[in-house]
């Protein structure tokens, strides 16, 4: 039923609340302060007049980056292949003057002076310095004791008018120079590729001379997807987000407010004109959030509701077991829980 009017003589409750003066919004909060750049002796990036710092990187990183937007789709990955090749051949260097490539740009390339690379080693803003990883580095750059450290190739957008094809995806052979994907000559015989692009070769020939070079190759992996960096740390999903919305006024709202002894319903509306106001304009009225998602509503199964309200994925048992336990998985073990769950992703995408 509709609230009681209001006595005579007396103002309705929400004159105080609906109708009062409007109140000046807060004003938003002061943006943080940019990161200051990077030395000029550090060699990390070179100011450019519109106050950006733009990455020294090895040469055909530093062209895809500026000039892959009017490149076709394949000058773009010939390009990619070019620039995986020369950062896999700094991350086999060593040295306090060659140290190799652990520390990324913010795109995913190679700082290509050593200076940078130590500056990020040594306490660099990790505004640029975006670390790969103890092991990317020989000391003392890092921890690795192989010249061929943890550092593996990316997953790179198509831009310009490619950019509908998607992604390319990179494999590198290290310690080897390869004829396309006919045969590679290598310093170890037994050689696999390193990255998350696919690569095989028909024949490997033993070549000691082939130490500190790399063969890269980038292949479509079509629509755009997150690499598993992206995916380190799971979203979760409200109930709400699942559940259909309602049409507006297809269902009561079952909360009032009390006000004045009062009882108004939520979706009620105040007749200002009568309340006594010496503002020029009343306020106008806010809308109604909208209604919550009830709990005998119909979830749809794909996910598990959680103590904490939000909503854990069913997924394929390997992928649940990556996602749920890897912070406590060792590097092979993480491998291999998660070549197995794209194994049964695969299968079922069948």
């Amino acid at each position: 039923p509709p609230p009681p009017p209001p006595p005579a003589n007396e103002e309705d409750p929400c004159c105080a609340t609906d109708c009062g003066a409007e109140k000046p919004s807060p004003a938003p909060p002061p943006p943080p302060p940019a990161a200051p750049a990077p030395p000029a002796d550090a060699n990390v990036c070179k100011m450019q007049s519109d106050g950006t710092c733009k990455s020294l990187l090895n040469i055909r990183c530093a062209d895809w980056r500026d000039s892959a937007d009017h490149f076709a789709a394949s000058k773009q990955k010939r390009y990619m292949d070019e620039c995986m090749g020369q950062d896999c051949e700094q991350s086999l260097e060593t040295g306090t003057n060659t140290p190799g490539c652990r520390f990324l740009d913010g795109q995913g390339f190679c700082y290509a002076y050593n200076s940078a690379q130590m500056w990020c080693a040594n306490g660099g803003s990790s505004t640029y310095c975006n670390d790969g990883g103890a092991d990317w580095g020989q000391h003392p750059l890092g921890t690795s004791t192989t010249s061929q450290t943890g550092w593996t190739p990316g997953t790179f957008p198509y831009r310009g008018d490619s950019a509908s094809k998607g992604s390319i995806a990179c494999a590198c052979m290290k310690d080897c120079t390869c004829k396309g994907d006919e045969k590679c000559w290598c310093v170890d015989p037994d050689q696999q590729p390193v990255g998350p692009g696919s690569y095989k070769t028909g024949i490997i020939i033993a070549n000691s001379g082939k130490r500190g070079s790399c063969a890269c190759f980038c292949n479509d992996v079509g629509a755009r997807r997150r690499s598993l960096l992206a995916i380190g740390s799971t979203p979760t999903i409200s109930l709400a987000d699942l559940v259909p919305a309602r049409n507006e006024g297809s269902a009561e709202v079952g909360s009032s407010m009390a006000a004045g002894g009062a009882v108004r319903q939520l979706m009620g509306t105040c007749d200002c004109s009568k309340c006594k106001t010496t503002s020029p304009s009343a306020s106008p009225i806010a809308p109604p959030p909208p209604p919550a998602a009830e709990e005998d509503e119909p979830i749809p199964e794909v996910c598990t509701k959680q103590s904490d309200g939000t909503c854990k994925s069913l997924l394929n048992i390997r992928c649940a077991d990556w996602r749920d336990k890897a912070d406590t998985f060792s590097k092979s073990k993480q491998l291999d829980f998660i070549q197995q769950c794209m194994a049964q992703d695969c299968e079922q995408s069948l």
